[in-house]
């Protein structure tokens, strides 16, 4: 028999040791039970009243209705089942690609992770959300997982309102609207495995930037061209990694970039990125670009140079270095270095595509690019260095590409170093 007691309704569980819909289950379960107790009991043995069982039945209806209600904290209004936040009305793409490359490369590439090794590299796994609010409000985000699951970051975040038809407001994480390499680096649409030196020594590897952006175009024009101005956090220094999501000194960072079409195969630019970097505040930095991309049918042909000026970065790294002998403290060492702002690089690229929609067969394409770095304009040494590229692409199918890169390094002054390599690569998008 089933008494009120063993059920502890002095003591009935409370929101802070269970959900909302939890407690609203308990009390259902405890009233039915408590009905059928008193059915086959005497009620005025528990409770006087020959009324009893008419208001428990009533209550237990009261609690069913109740229990029936949806909880703020499980189906919020206009949200979604299962998380407190969504549109179930916004239709929602996924997007992404799996790259996976083979690297055969000599003991002194300049990347030094990549140099003297034979090895297999998972090299990224990109995942893309895009949804679309409205017609003139759109959401995208982009995941990226690294090197077998060494990196894991955040790439984009993006909320875009279109406006005027041909204008365009970015807020949240973008790529910095910096030259043409930036907007087409990823695996499925770059022509080589490798990138142009000037990437890493002067554009921050995969240079991306909080803040807001501005896009125009102006299609109607004699001349079409449109213009892009971002104002930003900038980087926290001169090295390629020096990306930074939030700002480290209160100073705003200007990143701008204009276009123009004299022809419809033809497309000039001209890119502008400055401010302050350090801490402090004090040291500054420019960065001027100039590109030109041709493309005719099968034909992609184009160009890039940029050019770095400002203050030198003082960079002080401390490691930890054990003592001669067992018994001895551990040292700190101290290690100052200097990032030279004066540098520039350059490359030109010609790719063209044949073959396409043959029987097992897309397109082939060869690629053929050479470029230049000057990482210290201010010095002759080594790293200057040029580097020829050539590339066959072969895509038996869309969105599915093999890769085959052959690089050959020359040091334009010191001694030589052996940096030569075999890139192969094997890219699928989805």
């Amino acid at each position: 028999m089933i008494r009120f007691e063993e059920w502890g309704f002095c003591h009935p569980p409370t929101l802070t040791d269970v959900d909302s819909g939890t407690v609203r289950s308990v009390f259902v379960v405890k009233l039915n039970i408590i009905v059928y107790s008193i059915e086959k009991t005497q009620p005025c043995a528990i409770i006087g009243g020959k009324g009893m069982q008419s208001i428990l039945r009533f209550l237990t209806v009261c609690a069913i209705c109740f229990i029936s209600l949806p909880a703020a904290a499980q189906v919020p209004e206009n949200g979604v089942p299962g998380i407190p936040y969504g549109n179930p009305e916004t239709f929602a793409e996924f997007h992404g690609f799996v790259d996976l490359v083979y690297r055969n490369v000599e003991r002194d590439a300049p990347n030094t992770k990549e140099g003297g090794r034979k090895t297999f590299d998972q090299k990224g796994f990109y995942f893309n959300a895009i949804a679309r609010l409205r017609q003139d409000l759109t959401i995208y985000s982009e995941l990226e997982y690294e090197h077998g699951g060494e990196e894991f970051k955040l790439d984009r975040a993006i909320l875009e309102w279109k406006y005027r038809d041909r204008g365009k407001l970015k807020l949240g994480k973008f790529y910095a609207p910096f030259g043409l390499e930036v907007l087409e680096y990823q695996s499925p649409v770059r022509r080589l495995v490798s990138r142009p030196f000037m990437v890493d020594d002067l554009l921050f590897h995969e240079w991306t930037e909080v803040g807001f952006k501005i896009f125009h175009d102006f299609p109607d024009l004699r001349i079409p061209f449109n213009y892009e101005l971002a104002l930003v956090n900038g980087p926290a220094g001169l090295r390629k990694d020096d990306r930074q999501n939030h700002d480290n000194n209160d100073q705003p960072f200007v990143i701008g970039r204009i276009t123009a079409k004299p022809h419809e195969s033809l497309t000039l630019g001209v890119s502008y990125a400055g401010g302050e970097y350090d801490q402090a505040g004090t040291k500054e930095v420019k960065l001027v670009g100039f590109e030109a991309n041709l493309r005719w049918e099968g034909l992609d042909l184009r160009g890039e140079v940029v050019r770095r000026s400002g203050d030198n970065q003082d960079v002080v790294e401390s490691t930890i270095s054990a003592g001669p002998t067992a018994g001895d403290p551990a040292a700190r060492l101290i290690n100052q270095t200097m990032i030279p702002a004066d540098a520039s690089g350059y490359y030109v690229q010609a790719a063209y595509a044949f073959f396409f929609d043959r029987h097992n067969l897309h397109y082939i394409e060869p690629v053929l690019r050479y470029d230049v770095r000057d990482p210290d304009r201010g010095a002759d040494n080594n790293q200057d260095q040029s580097r020829w590229a050539l590339g066959l692409n072969v895509a038996p199918m869309p969105h599915f590409v093999v890769k085959i890169e052959y690089d050959w390094t020359r040091e334009q002054h010191g001694n030589a170093l052996k940096n030569n390599g075999l890139l192969i690569q094997v890219v699928a998008d989805f």
